[in-house]
């Protein structure tokens, strides 16, 4: 082995099980919406929109995709508190 393989092999990223997981289900998402593009109307209040169907279903998962966010913030944030007291 040279000296260029052994610097390929140490900086080479590694592939996880974690990796993979969202690797299929970023994949998962893009099939999900390339599938769906008939336009349907979401009702929210007193709010009409049409949209194609893709549009919708990528805003509910950047939605859910921040509320989690939001959330794991929420938690970490208190779980601090809590271990300061």
């Amino acid at each position: 082995m040279t000296e260029r393989d052994s610097k390929w092999s140490a900086s080479r990223p590694r592939l996880t099980p974690g990796l993979v997981l969202w690797g299929v289900l970023a994949i998962s998402a893009l099939v999900l919406l390339a599938q769906n593009s008939t336009d349907t109307t979401v009702q929210f209040f007193w709010f009409d929109v049409t949209a194609p169907l893709f549009v919708v279903i990528g805003a509910a998962l950047l939605i859910g995709w921040g509320l989690g966010e939001l959330g794991s913030k929420i938690w970490s944030r208190r779980r601090r508190r809590q271990s300061d007291h």
